[in-house]
C-alpha cells in the first residue's frame, strides 16, 4: 500500500478506514506489557487502551484515538523484527476496548485516554511527527534531557538498561538532545518500547513523564555526523 493511499483513503477498504482497534501478535516477552506497548505503538500513533490476551500473552487488542493513526501503526510496525520476533499487526472487529470501565488494578489492560504523553495530542505535533514518520530505524533521537546530562551520559543510561548503543552524538539548541546508534533496528524498537518516558530519580525533567525517545529520520541524521 502507497504512503498516498494511507493519506488519502484510496483504495482502502471501508472496514481499515473507520478500524481503530488492532490486533498486535508475536510480542516478546519482555515487551508484553502494558506500557512498553503503549510506547512502541505510540511512536506511530495515539494509544487510548491496551488489553493483552489472557489466554495468548504474546497477544493485545491496541485501541488508537484515530483511523489514521491505526493505519500508521500497521504500515510501520507490521512485521517489524523486535526481541527476536517479527510482529504480526492486523485491523481487528472489536470496535471498542472502552465499552465498558478497566479496573485499575489488572495489569493486562489499561485504559490510556486520559494520557498526557501522547505525541499527536495536538495539530503541530502531529504534522511533524507524520512528516518524518517511518518505519523503525537503528538511530534514536532522545529528547527531554535533563540539563546537567550529557549524550555520553545518555548513552550510558541505554547501556545500563541491557541495550548495545554503538555511538552517541549531541544535537539540538545547546546539546539538548542526543542521537544514539544502536546494531540494528530491531534493538532500536525495543529500546524506544523500554525506554520512551524513562524516569530515573535524581533528575529534573522538563517534562516529567521523563525521556522523549523516537527513531530518526535519514533527514536528521544527515546534519549530524557522529564522532
Amino acid at each position: 500500500m502507497c504512503s498516498s493511499d494511507l493519506d488519502f483513503g484510496m483504495d482502502v477498504p471501508i472496514f481499515e478506514q473507520r478500524s481503530i482497534v488492532l490486533l498486535v501478535s508475536n510480542l516478546p516477552e519482555e515487551l508484553a506489557n502494558v506500557t512498553n506497548i503503549f510506547n512502541m505503538v505510540g511512536m506511530y500513533g495515539d494509544v487510548v487502551a491496551v488489553k493483552i490476551l489472557r489466554n495468548k500473552p504474546d497477544c493485545a487488542l491496541v485501541q488508537c484515538a484515530k483511523p489514521h493513526h491505526a493505519r500508521q501503526v500497521r504500515s510501520n510496525l507490521d512485521q517489524a523484527k523486535v526481541g527476536g520476533k517479527k510482529l504480526c499487526v492486523s485491523n481487528s472487529h472489536v470496535e471498542s476496548l472502552l465499552n465498558k470501565r478497566i479496573p485499575e488494578d489488572d495489569e493486562l489492560q489499561m485504559d490510556f485516554s486520559n494520557s498526557r504523553n501522547h505525541r499527536y495530542r495536538n495539530h503541530a505535533n502531529a504534522a511533524k511527527l507524520t512528516k518524518n514518520l517511518g518505519p523503525p530505524s537503528s538511530t534514536l533521537h532522545v529528547a527531554n534531557l535533563p540539563d546537567e546530562l550529557s549524550h555520553v551520559e545518555v548513552k550510558d543510561m541505554f547501556i545500563e538498561r541491557g541495550f548495545t548503543v554503538k555511538e552517541s552524538k549531541e544535537c539540538g539548541a545547546n546539546g539538548t538532545m542526543a542521537l544514539l546508534t544502536l546494531p540494528d533496528p530491531e534493538e532500536a524498537l525495543r529500546a524506544l518500547a523500554v525506554m520512551h518516558n524513562y524516569a530515573p530519580e535524581g533528575y529534573k525533567f522538563k517534562n516529567a513523564a521523563g525521556l522523549c525517545v523516537s527513531f530518526s529520520s535519514s533527514r536528521k541524521q544527515e546534519h549530524h555526523s557522529f564522532a
